[in-house]
């Protein structure tokens, strides 16, 4: 299985990386924020393909031993007035291999892209509006052998995505956040809530240590040559620290 964006995704973060240029050219006074995070997330899938089905739950501490390759990373930027802009980034990409008791082996490969760009209006303090795009890519690969079936699904998913982040300062340092949206189009609908604290922390004050817990889930359904269900959940803790400039 190919470790790799497709076109669509690369697509996506490429025009992201424009607005985010043609936003910075527009003026000085832009506040920009990026944020490498963690989400240790439990997953839970159920997937059927055709008449063969699988499913399963993983729990974090597991995926750690199944871990090929991880990215996870926010960006946002906000204008003197209302508007701003965000991208977001989680990638991961999972390998297991494990032995039945009659026998066959089951190799299982799994990467999950999920891409969010969009723009944020503040309709008042704390309260933001996001909109944007959301794009889901699920390569999964089940080889079982003997007697050598694969299992394979590979469904690039682009939602409209609307929510709402509420955020405000609990003291000097500490502070909260509260996200909540869902969004919907090539997929059957997924919606996505996260809640957590913050700790502004650095000489320049220009530092935010982020945490919190997040739950997703994801549904779609596809006819084709191969017909296609997937339902996907990701939730646990999420972490990360904030640099703003």
């Amino acid at each position: 299985m190919c470790k790799c964006f497709n076109k669509q995704q690369l697509g996506l973060l490429v025009l992201g990386s424009l607005m985010c240029g043609q936003t910075a050219i527009a003026g000085n006074d832009w506040r920009w924020g990026v944020t490498p995070y963690l989400w240790g997330s439990d997953i839970d899938y159920d997937a059927q393909v055709n008449d063969g089905r699988v499913g399963g739950s993983v729990a974090f501490s597991d995926l750690v031993d199944q871990l090929e390759g991880a990215l996870q990373v926010h960006v946002e930027g906000h204008s003197p007035g209302p508007w701003g802009v965000f991208g977001d980034l989680t990638y991961i990409a999972l390998s297991d291999t494990i032995t039945t008791g009659v026998g066959a082996r089951v190799d299982t490969d799994t990467d999950v892209t999920l891409v969010e760009l969009g723009g944020v209006y503040t309709a008042s303090e704390g309260v933001d509006i996001l909109f944007g795009v959301r794009s889901l890519g699920l390569d999964m690969e089940i080889a079982v052998t003997p007697p050598g079936a694969v299992i394979s699904a590979d469904p690039s998913l682009v939602d409209a995505l609307l929510g709402v982040r509420f955020s405000g300062d609990l003291s000097d340092r500490w502070g909260y956040l509260v996200r909540a949206d869902v969004s919907g189009g090539d997929s059957e609908g997924t919606w996505n809530v996260l809640a957590g604290a913050s700790l502004n922390f650095g000489a320049k004050g220009n530092k935010r240590a982020l945490f919190g817990y997040r739950h997703m889930e994801i549904e779609t359904e596809r006819e084709g040559a191969s017909n296609l269900a997937v339902e996907l959940t990701m939730s646990g803790p999420i972490a990360g620290v904030e640099f703003a400039f």
